[in-house]
């Protein structure tokens, strides 16, 4: 007779941590000391823990159930062999990882609603312990449950070092094409405001910086320089997209832009905008109504533009 899932709601969830780009002041100091190198995929967040012996998943920001699955990651994880025997063993630790769904990239067809874990973390006296890489990637094969692989492990690298393994981060891609970017790690690394996190390089931004002239506008605007910097046109597209397959909709429609711009406004000024202060040496004044603006004018390019 098969079992039916429990319902068990943990009131203190935890979301994973925010990835802050390379190269800004949240990430200065990470390249020194041993750094590790990851493919960064572009699936849809996903989270498995145990609670009172039951299986929990959720997504990036709450936690998850059999009527919000998050694209079917739910019913997966607490029906997962694989899963409820890796907790019987590990009862306390947190599995942060990629549940690939369809987005903006495109990956090998088979690799397609499979979950990739990319961090495992326990909570002591509520703070967050990072697992060492080379730790939960043979408890996770044990169980024979997925992980992004290591690219690169080194000590002391040097910034150019990291651009190089952009073209190199080729994992669950077809015919050997570069994804993402890359996710880089350093397991003993606090910034200066004392947390720990991990830095990010998105290859499309990167190839667009690149490419264009460094230029400085004698009145330079804040609002458009924000948007510009961080809402990037990868940044536009992966949001819309995910917020097309939450409608489940295949095709944008312009009637959307009153829902989406302000729920996308909400999610990009909490997660970048301290570390777009932080490149300021006095706090500029800032006018989030023209933030919102330039946003929705570039949503508008963004969607007229979209084969």
């Amino acid at each position: 007779m098969e079992k039916t899932q429990k319902k068990v709601k943990d009131p203190n969830y935890k979301k994973y941590q925010h990835i802050e780009h390379f190269g800004k002041k949240h990430t200065y100091g990470i390249l020194e000391g041993t750094v590790e190198v990851f493919t960064k995929v572009d699936g849809t967040n996903g989270k498995i823990w145990m609670k009172d012996g039951v299986i929990c998943a959720g997504s990036r920001n709450h936690q998850l159930d059999e009527k919000e699955t998050n694209r079917g990651f739910y019913t997966w994880a607490v029906s997962s062999d694989e899963i409820k025997r890796y907790f019987e063993k590990y009862p306390d630790d947190i599995l942060y990882g990629e549940w690939l769904v369809q987005h903006q990239e495109k990956y090998h067809p088979n690799s397609y609603n499979t979950y990739y874990v990319f961090d495992v973390v326990t909570i002591v006296d509520d703070h967050t312990i990072y697992q060492l890489y080379d730790i939960y990637s043979k408890k996770l094969d044990e169980f024979k449950i997925q992980y992004i692989p290591c690219l690169a492990k080194l000590d002391n690298p040097n910034p150019e070092d990291m651009y190089a393994f952009l073209d190199k981060a080729t994992f669950l891609k077809e015919n050997n094409e570069p994804g993402e970017g890359i996710v880089i790690k350093n397991y003993g690394y606090k910034n200066k405001y004392g947390r720990q996190t991990w830095a990010k390089i998105i290859r499309s931004d990167f190839k667009k910086k690149k490419k264009e002239k460094v230029t400085k506008s004698l009145k330079p605007v804040n609002e458009q320089k924000f948007v510009d910097d961080y809402f990037t046109e990868h940044y536009c597209r992966k949001e819309m997209l995910k917020f097309l397959h939450e409608k489940n909709v295949d095709v944008w429609d312009n009637k959307f832009l009153k829902e989406f711009v302000p729920m996308v406004f909400q999610e990009i000024i909490s997660e970048e905008f301290a570390d777009f202060l932080f490149t300021f040496k006095k706090p500029p004044t800032i006018n989030f109504g023209t933030i919102r603006c330039f946003m929705y004018r570039k949503v508008m390019e963004f969607a007229s533009a979209k084969e």
